[in-house]
């Protein structure tokens, strides 16, 4: 994980993350991962739709594609339910899919061709 993020040079071969070298083009390489830990650090005092939300303006989410990104991301990970609740009062399942939903926020549009 620390080669595929470019945390460490590989020392031998190359690594390719959607067609891009982490070498290269280490930029365009890192905005193709999305990181999840084992270990959910979220902020509690956040809706889940907040959460999403910030995690999108963290990723430089076009303002005028957040709300569809937002929504998008909240029906594939069955969070329309509880988007409106806050994170603390939310069961362990419900906060790895908080969690999920803002790793892979930046990647909507194509979550649907995976």
């Amino acid at each position: 994980m620390n080669m595929l993020t470019g945390f460490i040079e590989p020392t031998q071969g190359e690594i390719i993350i959607n067609g891009f070298d982490i070498s290269k083009k280490p930029n365009k390489a890192k905005s193709c991962i999305g990181y999840m830990p084992e270990n959910v650090p979220l902020y509690k005092d956040l809706t889940a739709r907040e959460f999403i939300t910030y995690m999108a303006e963290l990723k430089n989410t076009k303002k005028s594609d957040i709300k569809n990104t937002i929504n998008d991301i909240l029906e594939k990970t069955n969070l329309v339910d509880v988007q409106n609740k806050l994170i603390k009062n939310l069961s362990r399942g419900y906060k790895q899919r908080v969690s999920m939903a803002g790793a892979i926020v930046r990647k909507s549009r194509n979550f649907n061709s995976r």
